[in-house]
């Protein structure tokens, strides 16, 4: 018995509202960006983009302008070894 036989004999087998499931998890995998229908290589690198996140805004929206004196030596350095 092949993969196709033995996949047609377990849909035979399978309750209706499981079979939905299947269909509809099968549907998202070939409309999402890298799905089946169109492969992350042929997309093009600018549909893919990472933003990197903004921690000094995270910072502020967290703590204001708070800052410890202590940590902010700590943050100083770390945004000279970034420069």
């Amino acid at each position: 018995m092949n993969a196709a036989q033995a996949l047609k004999l377990e849909i035979e087998r399978t309750p209706e509202p499981l079979l939905q499931e299947v269909y509809d998890f099968l549907v998202f995998l070939k409309t999402r960006p890298n799905g089946l229908d169109r492969p992350v290589a042929a997309m093009g690198s600018d549909a893919i983009s990472v933003t990197s996140p903004d921690f000094l805004a995270r910072q502020k929206a967290i703590f204001g302008g708070r800052t410890v004196p202590d940590s902010q030596a700590i943050l100083d350095d770390l945004r000279a070894d970034r420069a």
